[in-house]
């Protein structure tokens, strides 16, 4: 009887051991894994769906990793909307709000968003679309003005802001123009409420790095015929987001819901790296169905553990 006993209480310590290994083994992968967000479209632009974990590799350096982490379920969004309200965006105000409305109003429920302008704080990041559809038409009715355009400002306000977020995060602008570092004033209408300027002094070498180490990603859209930021544009695609140039007669709501498409259509790809030394690593990401593209980040920062 007292070994049968001593047995059991044997047991069920081995099996609470066993239990805390495997617990500490699912952190660690947890901790180290490498997420790469996918986009996988046809020749038309669709997105292809029904996608496994054999349809894909995945290159680290160059070299073939294990996915060791796999989903093709919608994946909620938490992004910050930002929108360039400079003065020569002013006439395109009423066309751009009625976008990030639509924008908002192709959200899910587990999805969570933010609204600013390049200068001014608007709504942290929430589930309420009636909060962010009202700061949405607030701004675009009271004009507020951003003094200049100190686009890589905003982005790396808007990264600090969504820092403290797991998973996916996500960032997306729309401006008419090149970066300028020129947010010293404000300048909304008599009468209106006065917004915080709220300004980073940031570079694009600064947001490239950010989106990089800490797996941002972003969109930009911008209009045909206007300068929009190549640098901007260039750390836009190695982040595995998307670049989309408007022209004065398409829909813009469209691509705006488009994004929001893009984000819920999106494959979780994980995988944990052969070192951690420290460096910049090259990301590579196949889908092996004929036919396909693959959108994705290029590259990630391998902490020292």
């Amino acid at each position: 009887m007292r070994r049968a006993a001593g047995l059991a209480i044997a047991l069920i310590v081995a099996a609470a051991v066993l239990r805390s290994a495997a617990q500490d083994l699912r952190f660690r992968s947890t901790s180290d894994l490498v997420r790469i967000y996918a986009t996988v479209t046809r020749e038309d632009g669709q997105h292809v769906r029904g996608l496994t974990t054999a349809d894909f590799r995945v290159f680290d350096n160059g070299q073939p990793r294990d996915i060791t982490a796999f989903s093709n379920d919608i994946q909620p969004i938490t992004v910050a909307l930002i929108v360039d309200q400079s003065g020569s965006m002013l006439r395109q105000l009423p066309r751009v709000g009625a976008a990030a409305e639509a924008f908002v109003a192709a959200l899910l429920p587990g999805d969570r968003a933010s609204f600013s302008t390049l200068t001014h704080e608007g709504v942290p990041l929430t589930s309420d679309t009636w909060k962010l559809r009202n700061a949405i038409r607030t701004a675009a009715s009271w004009r507020w003005w951003d003094t200049g355009s100190p686009i890589y400002g905003a982005l790396d306000r808007e990264m600090t802001a969504l820092a403290v977020e797991g998973g996916r995060r996500v960032l997306v602008v729309i401006t008419d123009g090149e970066d300028t570092r020129s947010a010293y004033a404000s300048r909304p209408p008599a009468g209106g409420p006065e917004r915080p300027v709220v300004f980073s002094n940031a570079t694009g070498e600064d947001v490239s790095r950010r989106a990089a180490r800490e797996g941002f990603m972003l969109y930009a859209l911008g209009f045909k015929g206007s300068a929009l930021d190549e640098s901007l544009q260039a750390i836009v695609r190695q982040s595995g987001g998307g670049v989309d140039l408007i022209g004065p007669n398409e829909n813009l709501s469209v691509a705006f819901t488009d994004i929001v498409e893009d984000l819920h259509r999106q494959y979780l790809l994980g995988f944990v790296p052969a070192s951690f030394d420290g460096t910049t690593h090259a990301i590579s990401v196949q889908c092996l169905k004929t036919g396909t593209t693959v959108r994705a980040r290029e590259s990630y920062f391998s902490d020292i553990r």
